[in-house]
């Protein structure tokens, strides 16, 4: 019995998608390697279905940057944030109140609800000490100043502030993540206030933390003789600067005759400005409280600062403090919270780093930005069917023109207009509609038509055989100096190959400017341009080189700019059709896809062939000009002999026919009339099915499957659920149309035998027969000499 890592990929996808407990996935992924590829992303797939965030949040606390990859390929929001709900705290505490007696004023009752917390991947990750994986998240998109709630017990008397990544990772002393927040635009704005917070904490978590970061130091610096001697009487040295200064007992002594006091005066004063109403009050009188007195002259000047200043000639016992003692403790205290600015910019290389990937992410966002439906625009429109979809390619959009769907119902196109691809409308009867952009292979095979189209998947083959590789404008100096690559196409009819090779040689073109296009997409066209009957006469004057003109009149700088463009192109295809209805409506097809994206690449004709070609060949001095020539029509060797005379040597003569005896033909003409043709191959055209059940024609190719997993009815009926009540559908669709089709043959043109730069190796088709008749005589002779008897 095969064992189920053995059985076919196809089959082992079905098996998983079929196991619907999370349990059962993971216990399939941790069975060998094989299954473990099949499961994991239907495994992180069905975590993201279940929008517990979870997952997310235990890859952010610990660390898994390859988990938090798979689950964000599986569509997992990385901003996504988790809500939970628990029981508050009976009370809560005033901002800046350092007071945890039962007693205290600072302290009061004050019944709440159930209260939320709100957590996202970054503010786990910054609470775990998570840098490399905050920086990944912020990478991938997530806000840098996303908030969250009770995750840090930073409270207010009003209820809990929404806290940023920042504040969780300077309250929680993350310095390296703090590091990363700031250097990828982590505001400082929205960090709060922190429960037992000194005045000088408060101060620098203000408006202004440098200003007060800076008499901060100017105070320790300035005067620590001062100090050192007032706290002389403490023994542990740095029990005792540590208490004195979150105690708020430092404070800015300043003596009239000292040097120093404007520089201290000044920084006092921004502090003061700095610091909230809270602030101030928490910090007057300190000194006073310990039952330090202030002398006259000090107390003057102190006064004019608004500062309390002990007196300078109380002696206190114990251990001097150094200058680097009283700065190390005001570092200490103020760290992280007073050093914001000195901390954002104290490391340029991870500042640098953090600004381009801000600048990467903004990129990112910009470039998967959903793309708007614009006025002109031709959408596919699904509409919700009552067992299948229906699909329907709607016409180019016009604000308030209505579009009729199934069911009798309708769709107003200014609702269309200004969403987004996958964006849902309703129809005038309530029923869905989702939006989707047309692929140039649904666009084609579902647009009207008078003429059978040559379908995407045959047009993309023929395509490649013309090996159309050409470089932008500016890429090769060279190929902008040569004169512009032609590509004939006799035989129009739908306009279908006519738009594959038209984006196929788009790139080689410049840009069409924005107003032009729009031009483009909206401009009538000029009247009396179109021959009225069929141009069938080779010698019927007066053809219109421009059948299918716009008309830009009032506008001359449109004009203007379109033969500015026409004149600057490096490919250019020209199209030929003898019948002007199907003409206009091949020119309607490329003009209204994607808005005129590939309009200006095409030249249309409406006449024969050898009235054109004969022209451009005496415009030309009988010197050849195109670079591949495609014949699409009836009898194509009745006027295939001008082609080939426009046709330069080394370009591709492509003919395409219903049958093969019509390739047949048109080889014994090439043999009969000596054409410099080499015929490089002959292939059969494949058919295909498209449009079946629930889904839209493209005519691709292919064989189309219908996989799916369905309910037995009867054992539905039975009450059976789970495994025993479904079965797995794999067939091949049935289809409603037939695509493909016909034969090609494709011929390489050289020189003509006789001709100035002919190569001896290189035979014409005459010639190549002539050989090969040649060689199957002797051949034959041969044979039947050995046959007869001596």
């Amino acid at each position: 019995m095969t064992r189920l890592e053995h059985l076919p990929g196809e089959l082992l996808a079905s098996v998983a998608e079929w196991v619907q407990e999370i349990c059962g996935l993971a216990s399939l992924a941790k069975t060998n390697r094989r299954l473990n590829a099949v499961a994991t992303p239907l495994l992180y797939r069905e975590e993201v279905r279940r929008n517990n965030q979870n997952a997310l949040l235990y890859c952010a606390g610990e660390g898994l940057l390859g988990s938090l990859e798979l689950l964000r390929v599986a569509g997992q929001d990385l901003a996504a944030r988790k809500i939970t709900h628990s029981e508050p705290e009976a009370t809560i505490r005033e901002p800046f109140n350092t007071d945890r007696r039962s007693g205290a004023s600072g302290r009061h009752r004050l019944p709440r609800g159930v209260e939320k917390t709100r957590e996202g991947a970054i503010h786990r990750a910054v609470l775990k000490g998570q840098a490399e994986v905050v920086r990944w998240l912020i990478t991938n998109g997530v806000p840098v100043n996303q908030a969250s709630n009770n995750l840090c017990k930073c409270d207010t008397a009003a209820g809990p502030d929404p806290n940023t990544p920042l504040h969780l990772a300077l309250c929680h002393r993350q310095m390296e993540a703090a590091h990363i927040l700031l250097a990828n635009g982590a505001s400082m704005r929205y960090i709060g206030a922190f429960p037992d917070t000194t005045a000088w904490q408060a101060a620098v978590g203000g408006h202004q933390p440098a200003a007060a970061m800076e008499f901060a130091f100017s105070v320790a610096s300035k005067h620590s003789e001062v100090i050192d001697g007032h706290m002389g009487s403490f023994t542990d040295e740095k029990n005792h600067s540590e208490n004195a200064i979150r105690d708020s007992c430092i404070k800015p002594i300043v003596e009239l005759d000292d040097p120093s006091q404007s520089y201290s005066a000044t920084a006092a004063s921004r502090f003061w400005g700095v610091a909230q109403a809270d602030t101030i009050a928490g910090i007057d009188n300190p000194l006073q409280q310990d039952g330090l007195a202030d002398t006259d002259g000090a107390g003057q000047a102190g006064s004019a600062m608004g500062i309390d200043v002990p007196d300078p000639k109380l002696q206190c016992k114990g251990h001097p403090i150094a200058e680097d003692d009283i700065l190390n403790a005001v570092t200490d205290l103020l760290d992280p919270i007073a050093a914001i600015e000195a901390y954002a910019d104290s490391d340029k290389k991870e500042y640098d780093l953090g600004q381009k990937r801000l600048l990467k992410s903004i990129a990112t966002r910009a470039s998967h930005k959903k793309k708007k439906i614009a006025e002109h625009d031709v959408v596919i429109l699904r509409q919700r069917g009552n067992k299948d979809p229906k699909f329907h390619l709607s016409p180019p959009l016009r604000p308030d023109a209505p579009i009729k769907l199934a069911y009798g119902a309708k769709v107003n196109a200014s609702e269309i207009i200004g969403k987004s691809f996958t964006d849902l409308v309703h129809d005038s009867d309530g029923r869905d509609v989702r939006l989707t952009e047309a692929s140039l292979a649904q666009y084609i095979a579902n647009s009207p038509r008078i003429a059978t189209p040559i379908y995407p998947q045959d047009a993309n083959l023929i395509v490649s055989f013309l090996d159309l590789s050409l470089p932008v404008p500016g890429e090769d100096p060279d190929f902008d100096a040569d004169p512009p690559v032609e590509i004939f196409e006799a035989g129009t009819g739908m306009g279908a190959l006519t738009l594959c090779l038209a984006k196929a040689i788009h790139g080689a073109n410049p840009p069409v400017p924005p107003q032009l296009r729009d031009a483009l997409c909206a401009a009538p066209y000029e009247r009396n341009t179109l021959p009225r009957k069929l141009a069938n006469s080779d010698e019927a004057p007066g053809y219109n080189t421009s059948p299918h003109a716009l008309d830009f009149a009032g506008q001359p700088e449109l004009a203007a700019l379109h033969e500015k463009h026409i004149a600057g192109r490096r490919a250019i295809l020209h199209t030929l059709d003898i019948n002007p209805t199907s003409s206009r409506m091949a020119h309607s097809l490329v003009r209204h896809f994607r808005r005129a994206m590939y309009l200006l690449d095409v030249d249309f004709h409406v006449r024969t062939i050898r009235s054109y070609l004969s022209s451009r060949l005496l415009q030309n001095g009988g010197q050849p000009f195109l670079s591949h020539v495609i014949l699409d029509l009836p009898a194509s060797q009745e006027h295939a002999d001008v082609a080939v005379e426009a046709l330069r040597p080394g370009g591709k003569l492509v003919v395409f026919f219903p049958s093969i005896t019509q390739i047949l033909n048109f080889v014994v003409w090439a043999k009969d009339e000596a054409q410099p043709l080499i015929l490089d191959r002959v292939v059969e055209l494949q058919t295909s099915t498209s449009g079946g059940d629930g889904m839209f024609r493209d005519g691709t190719g292919g064989r189309n499957w219908e996989v799916k997993v369905v309910n037995i009815r009867k054992a539905v009926q039975e009450g059976e659920t789970g495994a025993a009540a479904q079965a797995h559908v794999c067939r091949p669709k049935v289809g409603t149309l037939v695509v493909g089709g016909g034969f090609v043959a494709v011929f390489g043109r050289i020189q003509r035998q006789g001709g100035p730069v002919a190569e001896p190796a290189e035979e014409t088709m005459a010639t190549e027969f002539a050989s090969e008749s040649v060689s199957e005589t002797e051949v034959c002779s041969g044979e039947d000499a050995s046959a007869r008897p001596s």
